[in-house]
Order: C-alpha cells, then sequence, then structure tokens
C-alpha cells in the first residue's frame, strides 16, 4: 500500500471540486487526449498526484476515507480541525492520548498523553480533572471554600483567580474567605492560631495562651516535639542523647541508642579500644590485617594460639594453637622454630650447608626443597653442594681427588673443579708446574720463554732469561748488529765496521768516531767532527757547500745574492751574446762547476751564450769537502721583460684598483670597485663625494710605456652599484658591469633613474673613436628582477657580448626557454650582438640541468661562435665531458656548459665535469677560451700533486686548486691536461683566474704565500700569507708545461696577486686589488703602503 500521509479537510474538498468536472483531455469519440500534468490510464486520463484511483501510478487506489495528497501518495482525509494519529482522526485539543498534537502527529508533533486524573483540557493541554466543586492549584484539586492556601480560588487558580493564602491563625471559612477561628487541638496566640503541640514560640501552650498558658519558646536548635516540649531537633538516623545529636550506630557512648535516649534506650557505653561498630555493637578496634581474638587484637600470621585465625575468631575462624618449639610461620602455619640459616626438615632444624641428609634443603623442605643425600665418601661441602671429601690442598675433579699444582689435566683448579675453576689441561710437551700453571719441560740449563724452550746464554730476544721468562726474568733483546754472548748483548760489527758506543759504525764517515778502531775506546775512539764538518776517510773536513759570493758579467742579479737564495733572474740587453759568472766558495777546499764545467772559487766562468730573445739557464755546483753538493741557478733572460706598476690617476684606500681586468692588444682597463666619485661618462670629476660607486681606468701602451687614456664612469652613477664588477675588452669596445645596480628596466637602452630592482644588475658598453671614448649601450636583461646580478660576468668577443646572472631564478633548460622564478639563483646567461652601433639580446641561454642554487653564469667566455658558462653550484658527481647530469651527489663540485652558434642560432654542444669531480670544488669558477682550447678553473680542488697530470685523487691540501684545459674536435670535447702550480699548498686558490691566448695560458693563485718578487723562484718561502701568485704554461708538441712562476714587484701579505688577470699575446696583466701603495699612475713608489686595499696591477711583456 502507498505510503500515507496527513492531508486536511481543505486539500479533501478541493480534491472533490475538481473531480465533479469532466476529465481534461476527454473527447466523444477515439482515444482520449490528456492534457498537461495528466495521464492516461486505460481509456481514462488521471492527474497522477491526486487522483485516489490511480494515487502515484496508474491502478493504485487510496483506502476508503484517504485521499491522493498531491504528491502522489495515499493520506487519510481528517475533518477541519481534526489530526490523524495512528490511523485515527483525532481531536488534538481533548485526546488525552495525543493532547495538544498537530502536523502529521509524529515526534514532537504527537503531542502529550495525559497522565492519570488529567484530561485534555480543550485548548490542547493536560490539567487536573478535578470533582465538582473543586479547583485544580498547584497540581492539587483543593476546595476554595476551605483551603487556607487558596481560600476562594476559581477557574485555572492562576492570577487573580488564584484566592488568597490565609494568615497565620486563619482558616477558609467554608465560604471561601479567610477568618481566625481555630480547629480543634489549635490555640490562639498574638491573634493567630497555633499547634500548641509543634509551635515552637508557644510550645505546651493551652487556654487563653496568657501567662502560664502560654507555653515556653524553644532555644536555637530545638523544636515542638508534637507532644508540646521542646527537644533538639535531629537528623534523619541522629538520636538526641544528653542535649547532643548523635549517631546511635557509631556514637562509643550511646552505642546503640533510640528513642528519647534514656534509661535503656540510651545505648551503651563502649570499653576502653572499643568502637561502636557501624551496626551499634561495640567491639574491639583492631589495625588492619589483625583480629580480635579473646577480646585482644592478634596477627594471626604470627600469634601462637591463634595460628591463622579470621573473621569473629570463633569456632574453625579461631585458628590453631601451635605446639611447644612451633612458631606461627607469618603465613599461618604452625611450624618449627629454626635458627637463622636453618631449615626444618623431618621435624629437626638442620644446616642446609653441611647436612649430608638434606644437603642444600630449603623453605619447607620438602619436594625439590628437601635437599639432596650425599653419597658415601661426600659431604656437604658448606655450600649446599654434596662433593668429594678430598684431603687438605686436593680439589675434586671429574669425580676424583687430585694436586691442582700437579695435576696436567686440572692444572691450577680450585672450588668446585667447574667452569674457570676447572683449570687447564696442559699441552704435549708441557707440566703443571708445582704452582699451579702449565709450562714448557725444558732441558737442564735452557729457559721457557714465549712457549719455546731458548738459550739465556746465547737467545738475542731474551738474553740472559731466567726463571719463568716474564717481566725482569725475560731478559733483554739485543739490538741491531748485536749478539747475545754468555748472557749479554754486544755489538757485532763485520769489518770495516767498529763497535763504538754499543754500536757498529763506520770509523771513514761517522762524524762522532771519525777515525776510531779497535775496541773504540781510549785514543782508539777517534775524534767527534764539529758541526758544519763531515768525516771524510776517517778525517773531519768542512761540509759547508754554499757560495759567499756571485756574480755576472751582464746586468745584475734580481733578488740581490744571498748565500741563502739559490734561484736568480738577470736581465740583459738584446745585444749581449753571452755572460760570465763568478762564483765564490765559502769553504776552503770546495770545488764549483758552472753548466758542468769547473771552475775555481773566485775566477769567472767560461762565456756562456745567451738564447736571442729568450731564457737561459745556468746551473751552478757547489761540493764541500765533505762532498756535500748545493746547487744554484741564475735564469738570463736576453731582451728582459718588460714591466709596467699601474695605479689609478686619483689612488685611495679601499678604491680596489684591480677588481676585475680586461687586455687586448695595446690597450688594458682596470675597474676599481670602491671608487667613491659620483661622476658620470668619460673624464669627469674624481673627486671622492658617492660612497663606493666604481669605475674603471683605460691605458694605452705607447712606445713600450702605458700611459692612463681615460676614466669611466656609468650614466647613472648610485652608491654600491658595482661599477666594474666585470670587464672585458675587444678592439675598440669595451663591456662594463654594475651587478648592484637597481634599475628594473628591461632590454636596451631603458630608464636608468629608476631603482625598483634592487641588485638587478646592468652592464655599460663602451666604444672608442680614435682616443676618445664615450658610452654606447645600457643594457638589462629580458627579465630583469632584484637580486638577479645580471653582469656578474661578461664576455666580449667583436660584436658579440655575453652576460652571466648567477642569481637569476628560472627553472627553465636550454636556449630561449620561459623566464618565471621557478628556481631560485639556478642562474642565466643573456647572448647580445650589436648592427652598426645598436645591441639587441640574441639568446637566453639556461642550463641543460637547471637546478636551485647552481649559479648558472658565475664565469663566461667567448671566442668566435663558442662560448663557455660556468655553474659553481651545481652538484652532479658526473665526470669528463657529457655525463649524467641528473646525479646531485656532489653539491658544489661546479661544472661547464659550452654552447655554439650557427647563424644566429645558439645550442648546447657540452656539459664539462672536471675528471675528478669533487664536492666543493666550484669547477667553473673561471674559464677562458681560445679557439678550440677551454680552460677551467676549480678553485677549491684539494689534490697536493703539482704539476701537469699528477695524482688527482689526493685530497691533502683543500683549496689548493687546479686548471683542467679540454680540447675540441670537430664537435666533441675532451679534457686534455690537468695543472696543477708547482708549488701547490692549502688555501691557494690556483684557478680563480684563467685567460688563454693561442699557445700561453695564465693562471692566477691570491691564496698563494711565498714573499718572492716579479720573476720568483722562492716557491716554498711562505713569508707573507695571502700575497698571491701567476703562473705562465706554454704549449708546446701538445704539452702544457709551467714556463715561469709571476710575484709582484712589491709582495706584500694579503695583497692577492693574481685574483684577476689578462693575456694578450705575450703580455699578461695581473691584478692586486689590496695592494696598499699611495702612489698614483705608472711606476711610482710601489713600496709606500700608506693606502689599504687602493690596489694595483701589474704588466709584464715578453
Amino acid at each position: 500500500m502507498p505510503h500515507v500521509r496527513i492531508f486536511f479537510f481543505l486539500g479533501l474538498a478541493f480534491f472533490l471540486a475538481a473531480c465533479s468536472s469532466d476529465s481534461p483531455g476527454e473527447t466523444s469519440g477515439g482515444a482520449p487526449q490528456c492534457g498537461t500534468g495528466q495521464t492516461l490510464c486505460g481509456d481514462v486520463c488521471a492527474d497522477l498526484a491526486t487522483d485516489a484511483a490511480h494515487c502515484g501510478a496508474c491502478d493504485v487506489s487510496c483506502e476508503e476515507g484517504q485521499l491522493c495528497d498531491g504528491a502522489g501518495e495515499c493520506a487519510v482525509s481528517c475533518q477541519r480541525g481534526l489530526v490523524a494519529c495512528d490511523g485515527t482522526c483525532i481531536d488534538p485539543d481533548t485526546d488525552r492520548d495525543h493532547c495538544g498534537a498537530s502536523g502529521d502527529c509524529t515526534g514532537s508533533d504527537a503531542g502529550v498523553t495525559c497522565g492519570a486524573g488529567e484530561i485534555c483540557s480543550g485548548a490542547g493541554r493536560c490539567e487536573l480533572s478535578c470533582q465538582s466543586g473543586l479547583v485544580a492549584c498547584d497540581g492539587t484539586c483543593i476546595d476554595p471554600d476551605t483551603d487556607r492556601d487558596h481560600c476562594g480560588a476559581s477557574g485555572d487558580c492562576t492570577g487573580s483567580d488564584a484566592g488568597v493564602a490565609c494568615g497565620a491563625g486563619e482558616i477558609c471559612s467554608g465560604a471561601g474567605r479567610c477568618e481566625l477561628s481555630c480547629q480543634s487541638g489549635l490555640v490562639a496566640c498574638g491573634g493567630t492560631c497555633i499547634d500548641p503541640d509543634t509551635d515552637r514560640d508557644h510550645c505546651g501552650a493551652s487556654g487563653d495562651c496568657r501567662g502560664s498558658d502560654a507555653g515556653e519558646a524553644c532555644a536555637a536548635g530545638e523544636i515542638c516535639n508534637g507532644a508540646g516540649r521542646c527537644e533538639l531537633s535531629c537528623q534523619s538516623g541522629l538520636v538526641a542523647c544528653d542535649g547532643t545529636c548523635i549517631d546511635p550506630d557509631t556514637d562509643r557512648d550511646h552505642c546503640g541508642a533510640s528513642g528519647d535516649c534514656t534509661g535503656s534506650d540510651a545505648g551503651v557505653a563502649c570499653g576502653a579500644g572499643e568502637i561502636c561498630s557501624g551496626a551499634g555493637r561495640c567491639e574491639l578496634s583492631c589495625q588492619s590485617g589483625l583480629v580480635a581474638c579473646g577480646g585482644t587484637c592478634i596477627d594471626p600470621d604470627t600469634d601462637r594460639d591463634h595460628c591463622g585465625a579470621s573473621g569473629d575468631c570463633r569456632g574453625s575462624d579461631a585458628g590453631v594453637a601451635c605446639a611447644a618449639g612451633e612458631i606461627c610461620s607469618g603465613a599461618g602455619r604452625c611450624e618449627l622454630s629454626c635458627q637463622s640459616g636453618l631449615v626444618a626438615c623431618d621435624g629437626t632444624c638442620i644446616d642446609p650447608d653441611t647436612d649430608r641428609d638434606h644437603c642444600g634443603a630449603s623453605g619447607d623442605c620438602r619436594g625439590s626443597d628437601a635437599g639432596v643425600a650425599c653419597a658415601a665418601g661426600e659431604i656437604c661441602n658448606g655450600a649446599g653442594r654434596c662433593e668429594l671429601s678430598c684431603q687438605s690442598g686436593l680439589v675434586a675433579c671429574d669425580g676424583t681427588c687430585i694436586d691442582p699444582d700437579t695435576d696436567r689435566d686440572h692444572c691450577g683448579a680450585s672450588g668446585d673443579c667447574a667452569g674457570s675453576d676447572a683449570g687447564v689441561a696442559c699441552a704435549a710437551g708441557e707440566i703443571c708446574n708445582g704452582a699451579g700453571r702449565c709450562e714448557l719441560s725444558c732441558q737442564s740449563g735452557l729457559v721457557a720463554c714465549d712457549g719455546t724452550c731458548i738459550d739465556p746464554a746465547t737467545d738475542r730476544d731474551h738474553c740472559g732469561a731466567s726463571g719463568d721468562c716474564a717481566g725482569s726474568d725475560a731478559g733483554a733483546i739485543c739490538g741491531a748488529g748485536e749478539i747475545c754472548t754468555h748472557g749479554a748483548c754486544e755489538a757485532s760489527c763485520a769489518p770495516p765496521l767498529v763497535a763504538c758506543g754499543g754500536a757498529c759504525v763506520d770509523p771513514s764517515t761517522d762524524a762522532t768516531y771519525c777515525g776510531a778502531a779497535g775496541d773504540c775506546a781510549g785514543a782508539r775512539a777517534g775524534v767527534t767532527c764539529s758541526a758544519g764538518e763531515a768525516c771524510v776517510a776517517g778525517a773531519c773536513a768542512s761540509a759547508d757547500a754554499s757560495l759567499s759570493g756571485l756574480a755576472v758579467s751582464s746586468g745584475a742579479l734580481s733578488p740581490a745574492f744571498d748565500p741563502g737564495s739559490r734561484l736568480y733572474v738577470v736581465s740583459v740587453e738584446d745585444q749581449i751574446a753571452s755572460i760570465e759568472v763568478t762564483p765564490t766558495a765559502s769553504a776552503e777546499g770546495a770545488t764549483i762547476a758552472v753548466n758542468g764545467i769547473s771552475v775555481a772559487s773566485g775566477s769567472a766562468s767560461p762565456p756562456i751564450p745567451l738564447i736571442e730573445g729568450g731564457s737561459t739557464a745556468i746551473t751552478i755546483e757547489v761540493t764541500a769537502p765533505s762532498g756535500d753538493v748545493t746547487t744554484y741557478g741564475v735564469v738570463v733572460l736576453r731582451g728582459g721583460v718588460a714591466s709596467a706598476y699601474l695605479k689609478a690617476s686619483n689612488t685611495d684606500a679601499g678604491d680596489q684598483f684591480g677588481f676585475a681586468v680586461a687586455l687586448d692588444g695595446n690597450t688594458l682597463a682596470v675597474s676599481a670597485l670602491g671608487e667613491d666619485s659620483a661622476a658620470t661618462g668619460v673624464d669627469g670629476d674624481q673627486n671622492d663625494n658617492t660612497k663606493n660607486c666604481g669605475a674603471v681606468y683605460v691605458f694605452v701602451r705607447d712606445g713600450g710605456s702605458w700611459v692612463q687614456q681615460a676614466y669611466l664612469k656609468p650614466s647613472a652613477a648610485d652608491v654600491n652599484d658595482d661599477f666594474g664588477y666585470s670587464l672585458s675588452l675587444s678592439g675598440d669596445t669595451l663591456a662594463v658591469s654594475a651587478r648592484g645596480e637597481d634599475s628594473n628596466a628591461t632590454g636596451v637602452n631603458g630608464n636608468q633613474a629608476n631603482n625598483g630592482a634592487a641588485n638587478a644588475g646592468a652592464v655599460y658598453v663602451f666604444r672608442r673613436s680614435g682616443a676618445v671614448w664615450a658610452q654606447e649601450a645600457y643594457l638589462k636583461a629580458s627579465n630583469t628582477e632584484a637580486q638577479d646580478q645580471f653582469g656578474y660576468a661578461v664576455a666580449l668577443a667583436g660584436d658579440t657580448l655575453v652576460v652571466g646572472a648567477p642569481t637569476e631564478d628560472s627553472s627553465a633548460t636550454g636556449v630561449n626557454g620561459g623566464q618565471g622564478n621557478g628556481a631560485s639563483q639556478a642562474g642565466a646567461a643573456y647572448v647580445f650582438t650589436r648592427a652598426g652601433a645598436t645591441w639587441t639580446q640574441q639568446a637566453y641561454l639556461k642550463a641543460s640541468n637547471t637546478g636551485a642554487g647552481d649559479m648558472f653564469g658565475a664565469s663566461v667566455a667567448i671566442s668566435g661562435d663558442t662560448l663557455a658558462v660556468g655553474a659553481t653550484g651545481e652538484a652532479s658527481a658526473a665526470t669528463g665531458a657529457n655525463g649524467a647530469q641528473a646525479d646531485n651527489g656532489a653539491p658544489g663540485s661546479g661544472a661547464v656548459y659550452v654552447f655554439a652558434r650557427a647563424g644566429t642560432t645558439w645550442t648546447q654542444q657540452a656539459y664539462l665535469k672536471a675528471s675528478n669531480t669533487g664536492a666543493g670544488d666550484m669547477f667553473g669558477v673561471s674559464v677562458a677560451i681560445s679557439g678550440h682550447a677551454l680552460a677551467v678553473g676549480a678553485t677549491g680542488e684539494a689534490s697536493a700533486a703539482t704539476g701537469a697530470n699528477g695524482a688527482q685523487a689526493d685530497d691533502s691540501a683543500p683549496g689548493s686548486g687546479a686548471v683542467y684545459v679540454f680540447t675540441r674536435s670537430g664537435t666533441s670535447w675532451s679534457q686534455h691536461t690537468y695543472l696543477k702550480a708547482s708549488n701547490a699548498e692549502s688555501g691557494d686558490a690556483f684557478g680563480a683566474s684563467v685567460s688563454i691566448d693561442n699557445e700561453f695560458l695564465a693562471v692566477g693563485a691570491p691564496g698563494e704565500d711565498s714573499s718572492s718578487t716579479e720573476w720568483g723562484w722562492l716557491e716554498s718561502d711562505n713569508g707573507a700569507p695571502g700575497s698571491g701568485a701567476a703562473y705562465l704554461f706554454e704549449r708546446s708538441g701538445g704539452v702544457w708545461s709551467q714556463d715561469a712562476y709571476i710575484k709582484a714587484s712589491n709582495t706584500g701579505a694579503s695583497d692577492a696577486f693574481g685574483a684577476r688577470l689578462a693575456l694578450s699575446g705575450t703580455t699578461l696583466l695581473v691584478a692586486a686589488a689590496s695592494e696598499d701603495s699611495s702612489a698614483t699612475g705608472v711606476d711610482g713608489d710601489g713600496a709606500n703602503d700608506a693606502a689599504d686595499g687602493s690596489g694595483a696591477c701589474y704588466t709584464a711583456s715578453w
């Protein structure tokens, strides 16, 4: 049957009215045509929402008394005002089961069920049904004519119909009025009817309630007890005794009291030590765990008279009385009372450590606790174990008494001869020596040492041993060349050696026993040579192989001669074709050879031909009378080395002149990052009026001399822009970066005055016409953002410029990818080209394995259509060319990416790693490219190797640095040479700068520590920490080798000589940005250290 829902009579009326008309859609002929909202059921159009014959579906009929409710469900049809409850129409105003029902008469709409004696009031509320004449007040039917609380009440007994509450002493008169008329048993006192049996103010009153008839007023805490007497008012369960409310179940003075607590109802007084038990009975009060027995609290676990008692200690709960000699055991059982350490067995106290019948017994001496009975010949050994009874000094082992001092199977046994007490079994050939130790049984005269019988009179390892050959008895170990003779070590020397001082010496060479013979005693002990002498053929001779003087026939020694200096440089004019050297020996009798030809001390050598336009090495070998040899070297430079010492035109402390350098032919450029002038453009005011703006100085060489040609500033100078951070020079074009420049412009020649992107960076291009320089372009990245450091590195070749921005954040890879910010400090490089005087960006370069923190663009280099980009933070552990790029197993190892251009399109040609990749090596910190050769610096490399292709796996010199030379064949790159400094040491940072031009390669090491100067030779002297050095390598026949070790002309600690350098042809430019001279211009006073960190540059041409 369809679900029945409530549907009010109004709906039924609507339904009946609807059914009284013709059904829509019926026609006089043919199939009926049903209207909107109707369904054809058979031949009748029906509204399935309301049609009781087709309710919800065709042919579904509602039951009699139901209608279709408009939603297609059958529902009971009740008259207006009625509610369908439980399938019946009820009146919710009068129905007692559903009083106040509404809606569908379910849940909260079901109304309430009126209680017994209640009716549904006609307003849908349950209320009392009172007999005629009564009124329902406060839930009770009252007589309004007599009820004192609602005297005269009527209606619903609320508000004015509630009647009045009659006053004290008044009654409701029977006519619904209050009046003073005391009922029987009450007494009128003070205008009020009171009950003299209960009234506290007139307790016991009578008559007219005056004088002695006024009763008494009960005291505080008393009541009038219902009999007209004042007494205490006690809480339920308490009894008033002696003027106090007490608990008769627990009160010790009136235990069990009741009634008025007098006579037999006064209870009993509990005795001392008793309590009123809580049930009104006196009984002993025993602590927890005790039991009351015979009027005394006893411990049932220990009481001998009531051992094990419980409950009320009566009958079977009274426990047992322990017999004489027994105690109550503490567990409520009677047992023998044995002294400490004894156990009760079979009714007797026994010692379980010694009793042979119960050896090892414990507890109650039953079952497994009964111990064991020792066998015949055994005793209970005092530790509760049965064992053989052996005579004193013997031990029971394996059921037999043995002597542990001599028994070979149990040598040294003790105790129970078990485990570690079982002694040891002596090996074959050993005896138990009488002291309980196994030792070799050696023939008379021999001693057992280290498990072997030796002869102490001849054994070299235990010479003179005795006894047990241990400690001081182990004898002595004879030294090398000694033998043991009659138990004493002494030298055994083979001729021509002689035993002297306990050792064999060669008297012909020994400086302490020079010329000794025989027993080396007295005059035969020879002589001791003095310091600086050696023993030669049994006689003392000088060992001084030094020179006391050295002179040359042309030029001058550099440095000046010093006996302690071994290497010198001499520069001579080109017309000098030969040179003579005059060496003087310090020691008489010393011999000298110059280039292998003997020369007398103090005499000139034969003329030595000099290589035209090159260097000639001269070797001077001094041999002392002792045979000791010292070699001196002199390098003669024919035609010399043209050098210059360059300073800024406005030298000032902290300017860092030489922070970056560039060189091309006869032009060089030097930046001073800390220079303070606010000038702009070319050759402006050089005053110090804006901190750390930076400047660039251009020098040109004229007739062999360098002169300053221009003083360059940016077109928009600003504090801390780092103008001059990187330089690159190509012909008449100079690129100058300012990595700290703050404009948010993009592209070429944008708005320079906008400082909306801190440290975004910029590059300024200057161009020379004749001798005049002018700014040609102001370049910005295509995706300028704060902190990108565009211009960190620049490289220029003709009309192509590459710019590095190592902290750019795009996660793109390859060429011209997306320029978003998905990889913090991944880095990027930008390629610009010039057409006429117009610069445009040609390419946006990213690494093929872009990663956050890789610093791609930390270094850049370009040669023709090939460029290289360093990424010092790249983390792959790959080695060589085109290895696995996704491996990040070597953080900070670094990588270099080579790109090649075809037409205007750049593509990555190679991914290069060091051959000995290591975390933190910073491979790619510097790059230089010339044709098909690429040099890469790695200042963090740690090998202590020197020269070319040394041991790369040796990491004993952290931060010594290395340079890797790669060459290209076709389009394939491979490592050609691994270069190290000739004096590689930790912290030298070899490879901080590199420059390559055809067959020459220059490398800087700003952390090198030698105090040598110019073309130095004292490589191992670390007297000027952080002074720095440069190294010149030359390729000959495909092999790279070091040509020169170069130092500043005024070497000083912390000058960082070599931090930047540039090479062009046979001219080298080396910077020392921390040099301290206050000189200005060219070849000033380099010894004056009055301007800390002013900086200097040095040139050398050969």
